[in-house]
């Protein structure tokens, strides 16, 4: 047996009825057309936030769903955008009369379907795929395994992260003594052991040049199934950020503070 299911048609369905079951407290499905929303929603007088997209990517989207965090979210297929009516049925859900703001990944098959769900013309997308030898590591790969900066030989967990860490730096521009909040993303198949090894390099590295890295984040927020890998985040932290960071959040997948 390699995967743990029952129809391969059938997996979203039941993956999303067992999610909403075990955390029926925040959430709520919908299964024509299919969404989740909090159990709360809509909030009169709140913006709804909207987000949504391929399956596979768990705890992306659903599991941020609640307190503090999203609105409603919109599974489609594995590695696929969901279409556009499940997305206007979302938005209707938690709109509580000051609007709805949906956050949509950068990438071209969901940017067309939360465009579209306004607009009755409906574009499907394809889905990227690569190859990748045993020996090899790509790096800046995105989460559905679109083609990264550079293909490389194995190599040391260390020497990887400064691989990785250097070009976020140089795009970062930040200046010696900022804040900064750091990130390490697995990608569905690395084990939490070697995400720390990952984090101790990133966070040496980042305070011998001078920053402060003063709130972190080590764990699979973003998947792609059962990937090997990890991805890195760095943002410079002020004290409106930092606040807004430490807000309470009561989500399936994030709980701090309330």
């Amino acid at each position: 047996m390699k995967k743990l299911i029952n129809d391969p048609q059938a997996v979203v369905d039941e993956t999303v009825r067992g999610f909403a079951r075990a955390h029926a407290g925040h959430v709520v499905l919908v299964e024509d057309p299919i969404h989740i929303h909090r159990a709360d929603a809509p909030l009169s007088g709140k913006v709804g936030i909207v987000s949504g997209g391929g399956s596979g990517h768990e705890p992306l989207h659903a599991g941020f769903v609640g307190y503090g965090m999203l609105d409603a979210a919109v599974p489609g297929p594995v590695f696929t955008s969901p279409t556009p009516d499940p997305i206007v049925a979302a938005t209707k859900a938690v709109d509580g009369g000051a609007g709805v703001l949906h956050i949509v990944k950068n990438y071209t098959g969901d940017v067309v379907v939360h465009h579209d769900g306004l607009d009755p013309d409906v574009v499907h997308a394809g889905e990227p795929s690569f190859t990748l030898a045993d020996d090899e590591v790509e790096l800046g790969i995105g989460i559905h395994g679109e083609p990264g900066r550079e293909r490389i030989p194995m190599a040391p967990a260390d020497e990887l992260v400064d691989r990785v860490l250097e070009p976020i730096l140089t795009d970062l521009a930040a200046p010696a003594g900022s804040k900064l909040l750091l990130l390490v993303n697995g990608m569905g198949g690395t084990p939490l052991s070697e995400l720390y090894i990952a984090y101790r390099r990133a966070a040496e590295v980042l305070t011998d040049r001078g920053f402060d890295v003063t709130r972190s984040l080590v764990g699979d927020y973003v998947t792609s199934l059962e990937m090997q890998g990890f991805s890195l985040t760095v943002t410079v932290l002020d004290d409106e950020l930092t606040a807004l960071w430490d807000a309470p959040v009561e989500t399936p997948a994030l709980r701090w503070g309330r």
